[in-house]
Order: C-alpha cells, then sequence, then structure tokens
C-alpha cells in the first residue's frame, strides 16, 4: 500500500515512517503542504495522511488540493490537541478521520486500513454505477441482453461491499424488469417461429394439392429451415419434388 505522509514534523515523521515500513507499507514523506502535492501530482497514492497546521498551506488546502489530483484518494488528518471536535464540527473538512497527535501506532495503522478498504469499496460502488448508466442505456436503446449484462456486472459489485442496500435492490429491480422483457420476448420468439412453420406447412399442402409443386418446395423448405426435423414438411417435400 502506498502511503503519502505529509507533516512539517520531521522528527516525527520519521519516525512514523520507519515504524509503518516495517510493517509493509511504501512511505513517502514530504514536510510542507506545497511538497506533498507536488508529490501526489506525481504519483498515485492509496491513502494520504496529513497534518492540519503547517506553515505554508495548511491541511484543509493540502486535502482540496490533493482530492482534484487523486478524486478517491482519503486523507487522514493528524491534529493537535482538542483540535479534532472543532475540525469536525465544522462540517467543512472533507477528511477521512481525525487523529489526535501525539498518535498511537496501532490507532493510526488500524485508520490507514479502514480508510483503504473505505478507497476500494468507493471504487466499487462507483464502477458498479458505471455499470448501471450504461446499462439503463441499453436498456432504452432495447439492446436488453446487454442491459443484463452490465446489471449483472453491477450486482456482482455491489455485493462484495457493505450497505448500499437501495442501490442494491434498485439493481435487482432492473434485473427483473429485463429478463422479464427478454422472457416475453423468447416467448415471442418461439410463437412466431410456430406461426411460420404452421403457415409453412399448411401452403406447402395447398400448393401440392393443387399441384403447384414449385411453390409447395419452396413454402416447406422454409419450413424446414426453421424446423429441420419436422417429419411433415420432409414428407411432403419428398412428394412434391419426385
Amino acid at each position: 500500500m502506498k502511503l503519502l505522509f505529509i507533516d512539517d514534523e520531521q522528527t516525527f515523521l520519521k519516525y512514523l515512517a520507519k515504524r509503518l515500513v516495517l510493517d509493509g507499507f511504501e512511505v513517502t514523506t514530504t514536510f510542507s503542504g506545497e511538497e506533498g502535492v507536488e508529490a501526489a501530482s506525481k504519483i498515485n497514492y492509496d491513502v494520504a495522511v496529513v497534518d492540519l497546521q503547517m506553515p505554508g498551506i495548511d491541511g484543509i488546502e493540502v486535502q482540496r488540493r490533493l482530492k482534484d489530483l487523486q478524486p478517491n484518494l482519503p486523507c487522514i488528518v493528524l491534529t493537535g490537541h482538542g483540535s479534532v471536535e472543532n475540525a469536525l464540527e465544522s462540517g467543512k473538512y472533507n477528511a477521512f478521520k481525525f487523529l489526535s497527535k501525539p498518535v498511537d501506532m496501532e490507532t493510526l495503522i488500524e485508520t490507514i486500513n479502514a480508510a483503504y478498504d473505505f478507497r476500494l469499496e468507493q471504487e466499487k460502488e462507483n464502477k458498479a454505477r458505471n455499470y448501471i448508466q450504461q446499462g439503463s442505456q441499453e436498456f432504452n436503446n432495447k439492446k436488453f441482453k446487454e442491459a443484463l449484462d452490465l446489471f449483472v456486472l453491477a450486482l456482482s459489485l455491489l455485493e462484495e461491499i457493505t450497505g448500499r442496500n437501495k442501490l442494491k435492490r434498485e439493481v435487482k429491480d432492473y434485473i427483473r424488469r429485463t429478463k422479464r422483457i427478454l422472457k416475453e420476448k423468447e416467448r415471442q420468439k418461439i410463437l412466431d417461429r410456430l406461426k411460420k412453420i404452421k403457415v409453412g406447412i399448411d401452403q406447402g399442402k395447398r400448393n401440392y394439392f393443387l399441384g403447384n409443386y414449385e411453390k409447395a418446395i419452396l413454402y416447406l423448405q422454409e419450413v424446414l429451415e426453421i424446423d429441420k426435423g419436422n417429419l411433415v414438411a420432409r414428407d411432403y417435400l419428398e412428394l412434391a419434388q419426385e
């Protein structure tokens, strides 16, 4: 997992980075908001950990710029004692979570993993929504088989994530509606096929008895193209060809 750390406290940040590398994380450390944004403009990261109060651009502005560069990047914000409540109450900060300094390493790792899981779920949800949108377009264009495939793909992604029950219900409804239409189309296709066979045999027999053998052969051959095993059409065709 690729982590981007942005904090002006270099000693503190280097300590965190060493500990996290030992736990298997790939860590990029930057010591100002400007440096962190520059790093994010060159490399895609899985999770960012940002200090709230820094010289130059602060953690809030850093988050905004990171979101512009990497919209799906979750940001964990580190803040001084007593600032978490104020940050949360303001309601204007788009952070995954706020953690007070000094941060407990176990808590930090748990939060990083939770942020990464959240990101994966968001990406799956976004992909599912794209499938739903594409499926709806195919449905409106009466391409029902293509629509069903896309709706099924969307549901398979949504089933892998927690919640989103309303969206899951909507997709299941799309699937049911599309299946009903396909079933009706298949039923109508069978009825049309049977009708063509009946008309073909009736016309073939009629023309045979009238002595119009060429027409009889044409009708009966059309029947056999639809239903190769039709014994009635085969028998009359043999008679007409004698």
